[in-house]
């Protein structure tokens, strides 16, 4: 009996592992796709610090994780960061296929334990820390993965390109700086089209001369060669022919390498959505929005995929309010860039109606209840989309149309007051006249509330206007000042009208504006809100003196007062 019965246990164990054998390789593949084991082949590139954890705890990994999960959750509630860091990267390390993992740390560092710092450059090396989490690390292990994406693109709108963060103009003369050292001067087609830095000086002899010319004066590496720094350390290099070839490649290394950009990509996105300045922060956030809208669709995520498209939307139109970098005296500016409208326009209506047709296309079906799980996700997420940007886009509507005026782009600004009259009806675009939806938005800008159609409102609106204009002036925006100055006349004419209207005799004597005593207010205004080297800048420009531009206006000027002239 005992020999028959080791005969049965071995019989069920060979069937057993039989078994095991067969069902082994489904169960390892169900593991890899859900991101809980990593694939022997999938940690080709992958650093010691997650490939040994991943190994060595074998089995017990998922207890380990679990327990994390609960911990960091628990210290985070207790406003712990800095200790639920810490546990997060060690969670990062035993799941890096899954993003939730990725997700979670990048959002804690970049928002949480940033906003736990007051100094400006500590908060900009938090954020920092969660860009690069998520777009050094977490895609390199997902490589365009929605999530990730998502939040890489939120993390640079949210912190660095709206004005959320009480520091963000600092931020974005950070990023810009960074840009720049990456980019230097070679337009972008150059970039696209270089090759790396070691495969030029391969095959080209002028070029790896320079460099080696460059690497004896301490200038070695593409990082080294790519900042406009490297000119002036060594400003010979400017005259050599081989120069920008060398510049080209050792800049688009760094743009590959060090911030993941890949030039020919911005250059596809920007005959896109462009021109778009590369330098700010809107257009890095559009490039990786873009990245997550393929990794959506090619998933076939609706959700993330119209979620992308909103980013990319709501960077786009940041970049016609403020999507410019300029640099002047040392400081960093941002001005409008109103030839981004028609395309912004033109992509926000493809996307309505894009997202109309899908629910045209499946609203029957959803009737009879007859929709599949993927096409109920589709229909809610096109539903979702469209009721934003229908509302999104009359907002920016009402915004371009301004811009475009303030940008001497007059002719522009009509069209697209009549468009958005048609496109949306019973609204101010359809009930006033351009003149007017012009005026008010200005009223809503610069007027108290309650006396605009008065002297003193009037006498606001041109001042607010004149010190707007006088600003663009001495930033050297002068398209911008035409617009601002063609505006103030114009509102001028429009109250020399009315008060022609009233045939009142003493009209002009009560309400009349001086209009010369606010314009020149409003210039010391503008000086005073400016630094020294602007207010010598504007001084100039303007064509008088700095103590005549800061001298305070004498007693008595402003709203005429009854009796008197203008």
């Amino acid at each position: 009996m005992r020999g028959g019965a080791r005969a049965v246990a071995l019989l069920v164990g060979a069937l057993g592992l039989g078994g095991q054998a067969l069902l082994r390789p489904r169960l390892e593949a169900r593991q890899v796709e859900a991101g809980l084991v990593v694939a022997a082949e999938g940690q080709a590139g992958m650093t010691a610090d997650l490939a040994v954890p991943v190994l060595a705890l074998g089995a017990f990994r998922g207890l380990v994780v679990d327990y994390l999960w609960l911990r960091s959750g628990t210290l985070r509630e207790q406003g712990r960061h800095f200790e639920a860091r810490q546990v997060a990267e060690q969670l990062c390390r035993l799941q890096p296929r899954l993003p939730d993992v990725w997700v979670y740390l990048g959002h804690d560092l970049a928002y949480n334990v940033a906003s736990a710092v007051e100094e400006p450059e500590a908060r900009w090396r938090w954020v920092q820390n969660g860009i690069e989490l998520l777009r050094d690390h977490g895609l390199r292990h997902n490589p365009g993965d929605p999530e990730l994406c998502f939040m890489l693109a939120r993390t640079l709108q949210d912190k660095i390109g709206t004005t959320t963060d009480d520091h963000h103009m600092r931020y974005k003369a950070w990023h810009a700086e960074q840009m720049v050292r990456a980019m230097g001067d070679t337009p972008l087609a150059a970039l696209a089209a270089a090759p790396s830095l070691a495969a030029l000086t391969e095959g080209d002899r002028a070029a790896r001369a320079l460099v080696l010319r460059a690497a004896a004066a301490g200038l070695e590496g593409p990082a080294a060669l790519a900042t406009p720094a490297a000119l002036e350390a060594v400003p010979e290099l400017a005259g050599d022919p081989a120069w920008p070839r060398v510049a080209a490649a050792a800049r688009a290394e760094v743009l590959r390498e060090r911030l993941r950009l890949d030039p020919a990509r911005m250059l596809r996105l920007d005959a896109t959505y462009g021109p778009l300045d590369w330098r700010g922060v809107d257009a890095v956030t559009v490039y990786w929005a873009s990245v997550g809208l393929e990794g959506a669709e090619r998933r076939r995520r609706h959700r993330d995929a119209y979620a992308a498209r909103r980013t990319i939307h709501a960077a786009l139109k940041n970049a016609v309010r403020r999507g410019r970098v300029e640099r002047l005296e040392g400081a960093v500016f941002l001005a409008p860039l109103p030839a981004l409208v028609p395309k912004v326009d033109a992509l926000l209506r493809a996307g309505i109606d894009e997202a109309e047709r899908v629910v045209a296309a499946l609203e029957p079906a959803g009737r009879r209840g007859a929709l599949s799980p993927e096409d109920e996700e589709r229909i809610d997420a096109a539903a979702t989309f469209l009721r934003n940007q229908r509302s999104a886009r009359e907002g920016f509507l009402g915004e371009a149309i301004v811009i475009l005026a303030e940008n001497g782009l007059e002719d522009e600004a009509r069209r697209l007051h009549a468009r958005a009259g048609r496109d949306f009806p019973g609204t101010e675009f359809e009930r006033l006249g351009y003149d007017e939806f012009i005026l008010g938005v200005l009223a809503r800008r610069f007027v108290d509330a309650g006396i605009y159609d008065s002297q003193q409102g009037m006498t606001q609106l041109l001042e607010g206007t004149w010190v707007s204009a006088y600003t663009q002036l001495a930033l050297g925006e002068d398209a911008r000042y035409r617009g601002l100055e063609a505006l103030a006349r114009a509102s001028q004419r429009r109250w020399d009208a009315y008060l022609a209207s009233l045939d009142e005799p003493d009209a002009v004597a009560r309400l009349g504006v001086r209009y010369e005593d606010v314009r020149r207010r409003a210039l010391r205004v503008a000086a005073e809100r400016l630094p020294p080297l602007l207010q010598e800048r504007l001084a100039e420009r303007a064509g008088v003196s700095r103590e005549d531009l800061l001298r305070p206006s004498p007693p008595g000027s402003g709203p005429t007062r009854p009796g008197e002239r203008r």
